[in-house]
């Protein structure tokens, strides 16, 4: 080869490695924007609901529906998500489930009933459920481990962030100028972003060997229903008659034991029940789980608070959510290092305790003639509080699991609070209904009807700050006051998205 071809393959190499390079971090960007979808939908939802349920005539406990039926179906079907995201082209998942959460998005934008609505929230959760593995196993995998990935991990979890933040505001503009379905209409432009993009910026994972296929469908379906009658049966629980309370909580108990001997007897389960034996891992579950439930009863009673109390448009009730969304991307990004100088422990408790106050304020202020910052104080505790714990107990749950488990300790975190956001808030909506008095009287006056809302408010709030408070005696007995390692505290920076946490297994 002669030497002035040997300069040129010389000078096209380094462009074309920085060409690479350049193109690893723009797939990055629309990974990203797969879950800054889902970050918007939770606080979509929440700001839509009002409009929602004086359109298609919605109860309170119904309305609630719409978002735990979308919890409860990425929490069925997270880890299976994760599995099949192993077990198949990585990208080509990513590209269906996020084609599919266009598609229901579409469906809900264009629903005419209740049912129909629910329906399209439970394929949002399943399209969800596998979108998220599928966008982090590609991260995992194109990023290498050490600063790089944490690099990755961070952008990841501040675009979540944001786009809590984003959602609200963006809810509230299109609910209050246009209606509440093009609430739904917007995620179809940015999912066909999503689509055309990926091919061209996110490169094809390898396919897997054929000795680690095997997928536990009749696990994640099993576990599944018996979340959803779970969740339906205590979401009723206040008008239902008492024999079909019982006979649901029956049904969701067989469902679960179903899902626990499944387990225990296929060859390859979604949820090895081995690993449950880790008390730390346990704890980490337990502490995920009101977290989410602490804080999903938030954002929804919020919403209804300022909208159906204090009369404010969707548009500035999105308002009220964007100093927290701000914080949360702030604070999630200053939580590792924090971590790495504090321990676990202290920062895991530090965060309950604010995010526990935040919520027992808000509980004590509420009231008829309340104001915007009745609102927005209590949940810059509640905000900041989450971005600090949340990230500590998922690097405590991964701290005693060995290297081959990692994906599935975190997929556990994860389910464990997407079954918090759903059962807490059917549980907090039920006492909010048994709380709030009946009016009597064709046309109640407007104060009558705010203080029956605000009478049933606080006691629902009470409960979520007592869940919360559980949380904080559980991260105060049960977990080390260790420093995390180096690999911990990788998996760490990308744990919260606003609460969007996920590692598929075995990625």
């Amino acid at each position: 080869m002669s030497s002035k071809m040997k300069r040129r393959l010389a000078g096209e190499l380094p462009r074309r490695v920085v060409g690479a390079d350049r193109r690893r971090w723009a797939g990055l960007i629309i990974l990203c924007a797969a879950l800054f979808l889902e970050a918007m939908n939770f606080s979509s939802i929440s700001v839509q609901i009002p409009a929602i349920s004086e359109d298609l005539l919605l109860s309170t406990a119904t309305a609630q529906f719409l978002v735990s039926t979308y919890l409860v179906a990425y929490a069925g079907f997270l880890l299976l998500g994760g599995r099949i995201s192993d077990l198949v082209n990585r990208r080509l998942v990513f590209i269906s489930s996020v084609a599919l959460f266009g598609l229901a998005s579409l469906a809900a934008g264009l629903a005419g009933n209740p049912a129909l609505l629910i329906a399209a929230r439970a394929v949002q959760g399943i399209a969800a459920a596998f979108t998220t593995p599928a966008a982090m196993s590609i991260i995992t995998t194109t990023f290498a481990e050490g600063p790089e990935r944490n690099k990755a991990l961070g952008i990841y979890s501040m675009i979540g962030a944001s786009g809590f933040a984003i959602g609200a505001v963006l809810a509230g503009v299109l609910t209050s100028l246009l209606n509440w379905r093009w609430g739904f209409f917007d995620y179809v432009i940015i999912t066909i972003l999503v689509i055309v993009l990926t091919p061209v910026l996110v490169a094809k994972s390898n396919r897997p060997s054929s000795a680690t296929r095997g997928i536990d469908l009749t696990g994640a379906l099993s576990v599944t229903a018996g979340l959803l009658v779970l969740v339906y049966t205590v979401g009723e629980a206040h008008t239902a008659a008492v024999s079909q309370t019982i006979g649901g909580l029956a049904l969701a108990i067989v469902l679960l034991v179903v899902f626990v001997v499944i387990e225990a007897r296929v060859r390859m389960p979604i949820l090895p029940l081995g690993i449950l034996r880790l008390p730390t891992l346990a704890s980490a579950n337990i502490v995920g789980f009101t977290e989410y439930a602490g804080f999903t009863s938030v954002v929804f009673i919020s919403t209804l608070y300022l909208q159906n109390v204090l009369g404010y448009s969707p548009f500035q009730t999105g308002l009220a959510f964007l100093p927290m969304g701000i914080e949360a991307a702030i604070v999630s990004n200053l939580a590792p290092p924090l971590i790495n100088r504090l321990g676990i422990k202290p920062t895991l408790v530090l965060g309950m305790v604010l995010f526990t106050g935040g919520i027992a304020i808000l509980a004590g202020v509420i009231s008829t003639d309340g104001t915007f910052w009745n609102i927005v104080l209590p949940s810059l505790l509640v905000g900041g509080g989450l971005s600090l714990a949340f990230p500590a107990v998922v690097i405590a749950a991964v701290s005693d699991v060995s290297a081959t488990n990692q994906g599935l300790a975190s997929g556990l975190i994860t389910t464990a609070g997407q079954l918090g956001g759903a059962l807490g808030l059917a549980v907090i909506i039920f006492v909010a209904a048994v709380f709030t008095p009946e009016l009597v009287g064709a046309h109640p006056q407007a104060q009558a009807i705010s203080q029956a809302l605000v009478s049933g408010f606080r006691p629902a709030l009470l409960l979520a700050t007592a869940i919360a408070f559980m949380g904080t005696l559980v991260a105060l007995v049960s977990f080390k006051g260790h420093r995390p390692s180096q690999s911990e505290q990788a998996m760490s920076s990308g744990s919260l998205a606003e609460n969007e946490p996920v590692h598929s297994n075995n990625s």
